[in-house]
């Protein structure tokens, strides 16, 4: 999958909120395309998007509740953030999986 390709996916999703969407956009601006992960933290999320750290806080745990990136805290180290995983697979799977998701969530 390609950024272009990733972004759009992320776009269509309707079950991720505008305020996921946005906070998605930041991780795969930010992310390493090789291996699909991200070490950004809630500050530079916060530069980025403009969005304060408890919106962002909120966002990326439903994002992680929905399958689409799993956090290492494992890997934190001191100030550092833990390694996100984004899983490409999740973000172009089929539109009815996609509802079901939302509807667990609610």
């Amino acid at each position: 999958m390609k950024e272009h390709e990733a972004r759009r996916a992320v776009l269509k999703r309707q079950d991720l909120t505008d305020g996921d969407k946005v906070i998605m956009m930041a991780i795969l601006m930010t992310m390493d395309w090789d291996s699909w992960t991200n070490r950004t933290s809630f500050k530079a999320i916060a530069n980025l998007t403009g969005k304060k750290r408890s919106s962002i806080s909120r966002n990326i745990k439903r994002i992680e509740k929905l399958g689409y990136i799993t956090r290492d805290f494992m890997t934190a180290e001191d100030c550092k953030a833990p390694v996100m995983t984004i899983h490409q697979e999740r973000l172009t799977c089929s539109q009815s999986v996609n509802k079901g998701v939302n509807e667990m969530l609610t």
